[in-house]
């Protein structure tokens, strides 16, 4: 029963806890992107969920889109503290508006050192003047909307450009622009980059980390990991912008319900679509959760990994009692043969007791006649002489 409740039960724990936190996190994922019931409120999650270790949880900030970790496998059960941050090398993200008369390709070198994330791109300042011809073209370098370079004008008649911007955050930009019989307009901007997620299990190196690719994490030394442990990374949205590190703990967690929801129901993201009262398609996505396969590697569905895992639970309940059984009448026996050679019989010890008696007894009696025949020889034998 000791080997059950120290090294099977707690599996099962955590087993549940993958269950619990797989419905808060997808449920999340789908209320996060949908409207309240009037169509005004967006971004909230519907559960609340906190690590008991380190009280620092949610998936989701409002300027990244949805981070959801998934399916962390072969690591030591207990509170999984992930980081993820966005420091790291730049990868293109597919966010850009380019106009199909041209191209404006942002390359980039070096390794992104700032303190925040950013996305970075190529901003259209004013409009080339004629098809084909970049002549005129005034362009800048952007990092979210705040322009970091000075503003370059391309010379009349210029065809295929390159136009070097300098070094920023570590990372030294320059833009390859073609207009191929077409006009770039005001505003538009290239495809851009921004800083790839890192993700360290604490204790260990940081690795480089894109959407919904698997990693293997080592280290995890700091809270009593053991070292390796695959990791799922899915994330959406459009660009994943590095202002905080993002913190996630997938275990060992607290379930409740966000207080935006607890405070105003009317906060539920039923609807899809802004300003559109009496949407309720998003909370039809969310009942359709359901049917999906989230679990076990996005093999199962909730309602068929719960099953399995109670049915688990029953076939390794019974088989611990029949253990318990077993070793009982294993121990009976022990005792028995144990007590056989070194216990008391009360019976036979009583036997001895009266054999000894009757012995004393004996003994004492044949003494008192060997004294009787000694008294007679001495004091009584030879008084005829006299």
């Amino acid at each position: 029963m000791i080997q059950f409740r120290d090294n099977i039960v707690p599996g099962y724990i955590d087993k549940l806890t993958d269950y619990v936190t797989s419905i808060a996190h997808n449920v999340n994922d789908e209320h996060f992107s949908g409207y309240s019931y009037d169509g005004s409120v967006t971004n909230i999650n519907f559960f609340s969920l906190t690590d008991t270790n380190n009280s620092d949880t949610q998936l989701h900030t409002a300027r990244t889109g949805i981070i959801r970790i998934d399916a962390m496998n072969n690591m030591q059960a207990g509170s999984h503290h992930l980081v993820m941050s966005a420091l790291g090398t730049m990868s293109a993200n597919a966010n850009g508006n380019i106009s199909t008369g041209g191209t404006i390709a942002l390359n980039q070198a070096g390794l992104f050192t700032g303190t925040t994330g950013s996305d970075y791109y190529v901003s259209v300042v004013a409009p080339n003047t004629g098809a084909g011809d970049l002549g005129g073209m005034q362009v800048q370098l952007m990092r979210d909307t705040t322009a970091i370079s000075a503003v370059f004008t391309l010379p009349a008649g210029a065809g295929p450009t390159n136009v070097a911007f300098g070094t920023y955050d570590g990372i030294t930009f320059d833009a390859d622009i073609t207009a191929t019989g077409g006009f770039f307009t005001a505003t538009e901007r290239s495809n851009g980059y921004y800083p790839d997620l890192q993700a360290s299990l604490d204790g260990g190196a940081a690795v480089n980390i894109t959407p919904n690719g698997l990693y293997t994490l080592t280290g995890g030394t700091n809270n009593g990991f053991t070292a390796g442990g695959t990791m799922n990374v899915v994330y959406g949205g459009a660009v994943v912008l590095g202002n905080d590190t993002i913190t996630t703990y997938t275990q060992d967690s607290v379930i409740g319900v966000e207080s935006a929801i607890v405070t105003n129901a009317n906060n539920i993201a039923a609807a899809s679509n802004m300003n559109a009262a009496g949407d309720n398609t998003n909370a039809l996505d969310i009942i359709n959760l359901q049917f999906q396969d989230f679990m076990q590697g996005d093999t199962q569905t909730f309602a068929q990994y719960y099953n399995e895992l109670i049915t688990s639970i029953g076939s390794d309940t019974k088989l611990a009692l029949r253990w318990k059984d077993n070793q009982t009448v294993l121990v009976d026996q022990l005792r028995q043969q144990r007590e056989s050679i070194s216990g008391v019989n009360i019976d036979e010890e009583l036997t001895y007791m009266l054999k000894f008696q009757r012995g004393f007894e004996s003994a004492s009696r044949y003494v008192t006649t060997i004294d009787g025949m000694i008294d007679v020889i001495i004091n009584r034998m030879g008084y005829v002489g006299r």
